[in-house]
């Protein structure tokens, strides 16, 4: 009865406030090691997205995370709540614990992993980086669950990016333009490999900006640099951005990359609601457009697996 009495009284822990005098016990995993090396490599990373990326439930992921902050390799943000908007999802960064278990498993450098400040307001990047990584890791799970495709890589901030001098003015004068895109990944298909800039849109950028790097990229491209540097000549840049609206000016504004405002089939549009975690194969289908003159049908980023003639020997 006492042991029944003791049972039924055992204090709930808190889902927001870490238990420091005695947190609960776990024994660390593979899994676990997978995890906080993904939080670590998104900088900012939420449940969902974490369950992509190792294929699990989110339910049993979310535990494990909560287990994981509450013995300290991993931190979380407090974000704040808006009226009528209800609790925002929790935010991980990397733990004290984390760069240690990173650097005694995985042989990881921790002065290489980007330190979080819980108590800073990171909210601009906070969104634009949370976006990224929504692309990122809907496009990891789409290519799980197409086998008939390879996910390369994917490559961001110092590992990526290159710059160019473009003319600007009347005069025809020359100005350095950075091309630093905020991701960059590769797909093997059945017949081809695919590489891609991804460039993430929040709508802060002025048409007279985003004209300058578009046009930068465009003379990349057809100086052949993707080939130079990367060695491989299909090469896109995708822009995701806020709403249909913002796309539609984005397009008509890379049109502009020629003279005869004709665009190029480089450059590939769509918006964030397209990007769906809960359903990542979606990412495939003809949610895009293409900044191409009189071109107003949508195209698909990779073709269905029907469309490949797969080799049976």
């Amino acid at each position: 009865m006492l042991d029944k009495i003791s049972f039924t009284n055992k204090k709930r822990r808190s889902r927001y406030v870490r238990d420091l005098k005695n947190p609960p016990r776990m024994k660390i995993t593979d899994r676990d090691t997978e995890i906080v090396k993904i939080v670590a490599d998104f900088r900012f990373a939420t449940v969902k997205q974490v369950a992509l990326m190792v294929n699990a439930n989110d339910q049993t992921t979310r535990i494990r995370m909560y287990l994981l902050w509450q013995n300290k390799f991993l931190d979380r943000l407090n974000l704040p709540v808006f009226v009528g908007e209800g609790s925002p999802p929790s935010v991980y960064v990397i733990g004290p614990r984390g760069k240690r278990l990173l650097a005694e498993n995985l042989g990881v450098d921790p002065n290489g992993i980007v330190k979080v400040d819980c108590s800073r307001n990171y909210f601009f990047l906070l969104n634009h980086t949370l976006r990224r990584n929504d692309f990122r890791a809907v496009l990891y799970a789409a290519c799980r669950e197409r086998p008939d495709l390879k996910f390369l890589f994917w490559k961001q901030d110092k590992d990526v990016g290159d710059s160019i001098r473009i003319e600007y003015g009347r005069y025809g004068n020359l100005k350095r333009v950075p091309l630093v895109p905020d991701g960059f990944f590769g797909i093997q298909t059945p017949s081809e490999r695919i590489y891609a800039y991804v460039e993430i849109d929040q709508g802060t950028i002025g048409h007279k900006k985003f004209l300058e790097k578009q046009r930068g990229y465009f003379k990349w491209w057809l100086q052949g640099k993707h080939l130079q540097k990367y060695g491989e000549k299909n090469f896109r840049i995708l822009t995701v951005t806020t709403n249909p609206r913002r796309m539609a000016n984005l397009v008509y504004t890379t049109l502009r990359v020629k003279d005869s405002k004709e665009g190029s089939g480089f450059f590939w549009f769509t918006t964030f609601d397209q990007i769906n975690p809960e359903s990542p194969l979606k990412i495939f289908d003809p949610i895009w457009i293409r900044a191409v003159a009189s071109n107003g049908h949508l195209w698909p980023l990779i073709g269905r697996l029907e469309e490949y003639p797969i080799s049976t020997g």
